[in-house]
């Protein structure tokens, strides 16, 4: 069985570089301030971090259009709510602590988010922040025992 492009962006994220500029402020200034209520396209958000990491535009259009767009559709739902969360807890959506992770991915439990969204939500963010620790957000141990308490 081929796996599906969420579990391929857990395996293998996107290492993205350490960059000192906030290139979102003025967007997650203007992001509504209640969760799931947005028209935020998530995707975006990877755009920019490979954009951040000195990949050419059609070449991160290529990459973006490599995910399905049933995979697309749930990236920007997860990374549009990141991108919320990031404004109102004025976090950098790609260079975020342990901690902000492990709290977003607990409110969205506490939301009513079910394990197979909550997993796809971490994947989604595996694709956009860089290692933590010396690996990826979806491998921490920390985020793996969060997931394996939600079910």
């Amino acid at each position: 069985m081929v796996p599906d492009n969420a579990e391929i962006a857990c395996q293998n994220p996107t290492h993205f570089a350490q960059s000192t500029r906030l290139a979102f402020t003025p967007l997650l200034k203007q992001t509504p301030p209640i969760e799931g209520s947005s028209d935020i396209d998530g995707m975006f958000l990877i755009r920019d971090a490979l954009r951040q990491q000195g990949v050419s535009e059609p070449a991160a259009k290529i990459i973006l259009a490599s995910w399905r767009p049933g995979t697309q559709k749930c990236y920007k739902s997860a990374l549009g709510k990141w991108i919320q969360f990031c404004a109102r807890t004025e976090t950098h959506p790609i260079r975020p602590s342990l901690i902000t992770i492990l709290n977003f991915l607990a409110t969205q439990f506490q939301l009513g988010l079910q394990y197979n969204s909550l997993n796809t939500t971490r994947c989604a963010l595996s694709t956009v922040v860089p290692p933590l620790e010396g690996t990826t957000v979806g491998s921490h141990p920390l985020v793996k025992r969060l997931m394996k308490g939600d079910r």
